[in-house]
């Protein structure tokens, strides 16, 4: 059965050269004629665009969220005035507004994850990677080594309820040795067998016993078989220590990288306790129980905390964005120069800035909240499906390498594949069925899930709203964008906005309507004329100028979001026959990656004119 993902992706270009606007330094700012604060140009548009916005779908934005639990859904608190009417705060305008001008002048990607956040790891092949030796690590004149231990034995079974080593290891005064400064844990003493078992344990010596240390991978004890005891005499002897200190920052950097994108610590071993926050800390220490690899000369190659571990993804997304457009496509930072026309209109701040001060700049655009006359009731409260995402780098959906073939996670190398683009929601067709934002689950069943469920009261279909946007100094061909990305079909072809919560659901489908745009004429402003006039003129003689647009984005926009072009079910991929699903959508990727080259599927991103792509789910 074919699908469409909620989300697509239309390509990242480079934004024309004469598009962009030198600043390098606050005297290379001066010499623009409009991007700047200081004075106004004669030829610069100053006024305001009022807007009327309408629902089409129900809308979701909130003020506040508070967070759920194992038993209840969070809940999304409506954003209203002090006067308790209904509004659509300014900045979600904003940022709706400035994803679609930054789409159609191939300007930076203003909003993206740190560069940190944005370099992924991968889990190693279990069938190719797996690691077999086990070794200690510790400290000598600045230098890391590892100690090889002898092979691990196998420890009770967690499926037998009378087991006694299953009993003993549940005991809370048993902990693993994963550090020997951070958890100062006892030995123990096991009976080892030929068959790589281990049994009989206990904290103290007895005959025909060996002394040894546990390693106990993790805190839960469901869905796991058992535990290793590894034999060890206590002491190191330093003519076997293999000199690994290169290995050690490189197993440093997965874990950091694993920390970003997990905030809990169920990739981490049992005892392991470190300062992520500290940049200066050490992340792998001495005693630390380490997996490791050898080459052909008995030389370590890699450190692992668990047998099958991670890798790193070569590249990075920071560098496949570049490669894709140019420097200039990443949000602004101290090694650019120069400005696109977004970040020209809505402004930068640079975070990372060299010694001779930040060069920020303050937006030429002030969007109010959008506010109604009417009297808007709220629907009743609704319990959300989950708002889900695979968690990246899932190269299915975000990644190619450019032509039919699809990539797998263990083929990703972000040195030579491109990012997608820039994404962006689908509208969703009207439809007389059940909506698909709302969970089908009974809210009495038991479910351990309801923590990423959300409650919320949405605003109606049909509710009318409006707004103004104050613009300052702006010319021609930054008004012409800024009209375009408000209205980017004029009215020829439906073109839904996509705005608030649950945008992948269907939910905050609006259209946007130009009521008047108001200009000021600062020239005559200060003139003896202009003092006996009003304030504001109409700016019906201005023509759209469209120099700052991509005609091949613009369409693809277009495309993107009409919704007469939606010919599938817009939901997450799902296995099976049923469209919008609630079940286990992890299977899908999992099926996916099985796939052989050519029949592995994947989102490419949206052009002009073409079917929006499509999936397909597979059969259970």
């Amino acid at each position: 059965m074919k699908f469409h993902s909620p989300y697509q992706f239309i390509a990242i270009k480079p934004a024309l050269k004469e598009s962009k606007t030198d600043y390098q330094n606050s005297e290379a700012l001066k010499n623009s004629r409009y991007v700047r604060h200081d004075r106004w140009h004669k030829e610069g548009h100053s006024g305001y665009i009022h807007c009327t916005l309408t629902t089409v779908s129900p809308l979701v934005v909130g003020a506040e969220q508070t967070a759920g639990t194992e038993s209840n859904p969070g809940c999304v608190s409506p954003y209203k005035h002090p006067d308790g009417t209904l509004a659509i705060p300014a900045n979600s305008l904003r940022g709706m507004i400035s994803s679609i001008v930054e789409t159609l002048s191939n300007s930076s990607l203003r909003v993206l994850a740190s560069q940190d956040d944005c370099t992924y790891s991968v889990r190693k092949n279990p069938k190719e990677d797996v690691f077999k030796d086990l070794g200690l690590l510790y400290k000598k004149e600045d230098n890391f080594y590892l100690y090889p231990l002898k092979d691990s034995y196998r420890v009770g079974d967690y499926t037998k309820n009378n087991d006694h080593d299953t009993r003993f290891l549940k005991h809370k005064d048993t902990e693993t040795f994963q550090n020997i400064s951070a958890n100062k844990a006892a030995f123990v003493y096991a009976k080892t067998e030929n068959n790589h078992k281990a049994s009989q344990l206990s904290h103290e010596p007895d005959t025909g016993k060996e002394q040894g240390i546990l390693y106990i991978r993790g805190k839960h004890f469901f869905s796991k078989k058992s535990e290793s005891f590894i034999p060890w005499d206590g002491m190191i002897d330093e003519s076997k220590g293999i000199k690994v200190t290169q290995q050690v920052k490189e197993l440093a950097n997965i874990l950091r990288l694993i920390h970003n994108k997990n905030d809990s610590d169920q990739q981490h071993p049992k005892g392991y306790q470190r300062d992520f926050t500290d940049k200066k800390s050490q992340i792998v220490e001495e005693g630390d129980l380490l997996y490791y690899k050898k080459d052909s000369s008995d030389n370590i190659t890699v450190l692992s905390y668990s047998q099958i571990w991670r890798r790193p993804i070569d590249g990075g997304l920071y560098h496949a964005i570049q490669r894709s457009a140019d420097g200039d496509a990443l949000p602004w930072n101290k090694e650019r120069n120069q400005l696109t026309p977004a970040e020209s209109l809505f402004g930068v701040v640079e975070e990372d800035f060299a010694e001779d001060g930040a060069r920020n700049l303050a937006s030429r655009l002030q969007f109010t909240d959008a506010t109604s006359t009417e009297n808007i009731e709220l629907e009743d409260p609704i319990t959300l499906k989950i708002l889900d995402s695979p968690k990246p780098p899932s190269p299915a959906m975000y990644f190619n390498a450019g032509g039919e073939t699809h990539l797998a996670k263990q083929d990703l190398d972000l040195n030579k594949h491109i990012a997608n683009g820039r994404k962006h929601y689908l509208p969703h067709k009207e439809t007389d069925e059940k909506p698909h934002w709302q969970t089908n689950t009974p809210k009495d069943q038991p479910k351990k899930s309801w923590k990423q469920h959300l409650n919320c009261c949405p605003i109606p279909t049909a509710a009318n709203f409006s707004f103004k946007i104050h613009f300052e100094n702006l010319s021609s061909a930054e008004l012409g964008l800024l009209q375009t990305a408000l209205s980017p079909s004029k009215g020829r072809t439906p073109f839904m906005h996509r705005l608030g919560l649950g945008k992948p659901l269907g939910l905050g489908q609006i259209t946007l309507e130009i009521d008047e745009i108001k200009t000021i004429d600062r020239v005559k402003r200060y003139s003896l004329e202009g003092l006996q006039q009003t304030r504001y003129k109409n700016s019906e003689e201005i023509p759209t100028d469209t120099s700052l647009i991509d005609q091949e984005s613009h369409g693809a926009l277009l495309t993107l979001y009409n919704p007469d072009n939606i010919k599938h079910p817009i939901c997450y991929p799902f296995m099976g026959e049923e469209a919008y699903a609630e079940d286990k959508g992890f299977e899908w990727f999992g099926k996916n990656e099985k796939q052989k080259e050519k029949q592995r599927q994947g989102l490419t991103p949206v052009k002009a004119g073409e079917e929006i792509p499509s999936l397909k789910s597979y059969k259970r």
